[in-house]
């Protein structure tokens, strides 16, 4: 297991701390889901904070980070949450479909995040060849993202996902250290019930 690095109120500080930033980002989200549904369509603003909370949490496992991938960005999570938490360190936001490069864009452009750049493309079309952290929140099964990285020079890999799909994918893990949290557990919220984060680091030799 993860050893525990945080509780539920290391989290709900962070968000108290950048909150007028993280809210700015919720108007945000919630005008862009209107036009090209970033997240559900009916999605609330509890749901959001809730899902920004979630995002938060990956935080803790940044530290000496180089710079950070958020794969399958979606509309911005978890990286515009954790990028406003970390403007000392460059940010990648990437995703497939153009139309959401548009909507992060501007989302981070209003946000004055300046150290955060966009990136459409498959992940699998990627080149980073200097140190990377990747983050990732419920967009890929392991056996789908390991291969798609082969040119992404990463050294932590942070997965936000199902404790379930987790245990089933685990084997799809080599020659990596693996390590799982059960967030239900430190969290103690009903919403985190069934959610876990999954830390991949590259083996030093």
């Amino acid at each position: 297991m993860t050893p525990t690095l945080f509780s539920s109120k290391d989290v709900q500080g962070l968000y108290s701390k950048h909150q007028d930033k993280l809210e700015q980002y919720v108007d945000l989200l919630l005008w862009w889901n209107q036009k090209i549904n970033l997240v559900s369509r009916d999605v609330s603003r509890e749901t959001i904070n809730k899902h920004i909370e979630h995002s938060l949490i990956a935080s803790f496992f940044l530290e000496g980070s180089e710079k950070v991938l958020d794969t399958g960005t979606g509309g911005g999570l978890p990286g515009i949450p954790l990028s406003i938490l970390h403007p000392q360190i460059p940010f990648i936001l990437n995703d497939i479909q153009m139309k959401k490069g548009a909507a992060l864009r501007q989302m981070t452009s209003e946000l004055g995040l300046s150290h955060v750049s966009i990136h459409i493309s498959s992940i699998d079309q990627m080149i980073l060849e200097e140190p990377v952290t990747v983050v990732s929140k419920h967009a890929f099964k392991i056996k789908d993202l390991m291969p798609a990285l082969k040119k992404v020079q990463w050294r932590d890999i942070v997965l936000l996902k199902g404790l379930l799909d987790i245990d089933l994918e685990l084997g799809y893990l080599t020659q990596v250290e693996a390590s799982v949290l059960n967030l239900h557990e430190v969290m103690k919220d009903e919403w985190y019930k069934g959610k876990g984060l999954l830390r991949v680091r590259r083996i030093e030799r």
